[in-house]
């Protein structure tokens, strides 16, 4: 899907309608709703789970369509919803990860996945010492929105970045000899 607000929108009227559901007064209408809900997504599963049993079984051509279908956007958020994506977590945020390197070295930023576990996303850019902080913050939404795209399973993405690390205030003495021209040994006796 190449609207992602669209998609986000969709996303969000959905949890409001669920919200709603579950504040409903009446808990008869709840449990029917909510059971309904279930059944539609059983069903969904199902159809989708045959469509890609289809595809298994249709050679080189299926694998090509089926890979083509898993890098969609949108139909590979919904594969992942019913556990029906051919990757796995850890596959996808590393080719998220690709995607996102691809785009910050463009900037002259670089991306380092450093942890991949249990649905959670640890990841550092490196913006080289020319970045400001609009930058900094601007490369770690990319990367941020890059790695959800591909993992919207990930329970958390955890971003280092330069302004997380503080700088360091130290000074080799002999850079500041070199400077003056003066040597450690000047002046002694």
């Amino acid at each position: 899907m190449t609207d992602h607000q669209g998609f986000r929108d969709q996303i969000a009227r959905i949890e409001g309608l669920i919200g709603g559901i579950e504040s409903a007064a009446d808990p008869a209408l709840r449990a029917t709703a909510k059971n309904l809900v279930q059944c539609v997504m059983d069903l969904h599963a199902g159809a989708i789970d045959r469509i890609l049993e289809i595809l298994s079984k249709a050679g080189e051509p299926g694998a090509a369509l089926l890979r083509a279908l898993a890098a969609d956007e949108l139909v590979a958020s919904v594969m992942v919803l019913y556990d029906l994506h051919p990757d796995d977590f850890e596959t996808r945020v590393r080719g998220g990860v690709e995607k996102a390197q691809a785009a910050l070295a463009r900037r002259g930023a670089t991306l380092e996945l450093l942890a991949c576990e249990a649905n959670r996303i640890h990841a550092r850019i490196d913006s080289g010492s020319h970045a400001c902080g609009s930058t900094i913050g601007e490369l770690e939404t990319l990367v941020r929105e890059t790695l959800l795209a591909c993992a919207p399973d990930a329970i958390e993405v955890q971003i280092e970045t330069p302004r997380d690390r503080p700088a360091s205030a130290f000074v080799p003495l002999a850079s500041l000899q070199a400077e003056s021209g003066s040597s450690p040994a000047a002046g002694l006796p």
